[in-house]
């Protein structure tokens, strides 16, 4: 299981190093987002669909509620986990100096280290999601924040075509 897990934080710190480079001439997120519920008065049934369009370089961008406060990324099925940057995880509170980085992580630069978290909820639209886990870089280490599979593995489903990205709750 560790050596799973130390694989997959690998993909995600080789996502993390990478995403600066994606997000040069990114467009500003196109999102469409619509919420829809039968005529029951049951929450439950209630359907989230949010849409998002690929930018020119053929990358999905977002903002996302982590926590309350919003958040920018961009969407990395590659990624096994939410990959956030050191100075978005000291603006949420998640992490503080001191804490100690309990992931390592394998990059295209290098050993990189992380620290393993829990979002209390993450919401893209009217998606939420509760209690996922991520992963806050070092110092340094990612300069932006990637939106992996630890939120898009808890959608009802997700899909990528013609140009567009389908996030259904």
């Amino acid at each position: 299981m560790l050596r799973t897990f130390a694989m997959l934080a690998g993909v995600t710190a080789c996502a993390a190093v990478l995403a600066p480079r994606l997000l040069e001439g990114m467009d500003k997120p196109a999102v469409s987002a619509a919420r829809l519920t039968d005529d029951g008065d049951d929450a439950s049934n209630t359907q989230s669909t949010v849409t998002l369009r690929a930018s020119r370089n053929n990358h999905y961008f977002t903002e996302a509620v982590l926590n309350g406060l919003s958040v920018p990324f961009m969407v990395d099925t590659g990624a096994s986990t939410i990959a956030l940057s050191y100075e978005e995880g000291r603006r949420l509170g998640v992490i503080r100096p001191g804490d100690r980085w309990d992931v390592q992580m394998r990059t295209a630069n290098g050993i990189a280290r992380g620290k393993r978290v829990t979002l209390d909820s993450v919401r893209v639209g009217g998606i939420v999601v509760r209690n996922v886990s991520a992963t806050v870089s070092e110092e340094g280490a990612l300069s932006g924040n990637l939106l992996g599979m630890s939120f898009l593995s808890q959608l009802g489903r997700f899909e990528i075509r013609n140009g567009l990205l389908v996030m259904e709750q």
